[in-house]
């Protein structure tokens, strides 16, 4: 991580990122392919902690996720997505505000970072994430805070 910040401090490509730990993940170079191709990952379930959504590209893809028999779930506090409907449950909270950036998937999985849903943060912005799976036990605490946070019923 700190050669990143070196890295963008001079105006250079990260070293790093030609060769990235699969569990360090960098926008705008490898974020937008990693959070697609783990999404599309999910067997069961999808939870997701955002404060924007309104990338058209990720839009679609928890769409097909859904319309595919995944429960996808949404909390945010971004109250406009463009106009666009979208099909699975979403929780808009106005308090507290919703500025956290996580994934949930299938019980094991969980990516944490600082990248909203946006094209400028997936395309243009340095953004960085780290993908934690296989531990269940971290995963089991953000999911109830999640889920008393945001779906309470």
């Amino acid at each position: 991580i700190e050669e990143i910040f070196h890295a963008d401090e001079t105006g250079e490509k990260p070293l790093f990122s030609l060769g990235l730990d699969a569990r360090v993940w960098l926008s705008p170079d490898n974020m937008r392919d990693w959070i697609t191709s783990h999404l599309y990952s999910a067997k069961k379930t999808l939870y997701i902690y955002n404060q924007t959504v309104t990338d058209p590209g990720i839009i679609e893809t928890l769409k097909d996720l859904y319309k595919s028999g995944i429960d996808v779930k949404l909390c945010t506090t971004n109250t406009d997505q463009h106009g666009v409907t979208l099909p699975f449950p979403v929780s808009r909270l106005s308090s507290p505000y919703i500025h956290a950036k996580l994934i949930l998937i299938d019980g094991t999985s969980l990516l944490l970072g600082s990248i909203n849903f946006t094209t400028n943060a997936l395309d243009h912005n340095r953004e960085l994430a780290l993908y934690i799976e296989k531990d269940e036990k971290f995963y089991s605490q953000v999911e109830n805070l999640f889920f008393r946070e945001c779906f309470p019923d």
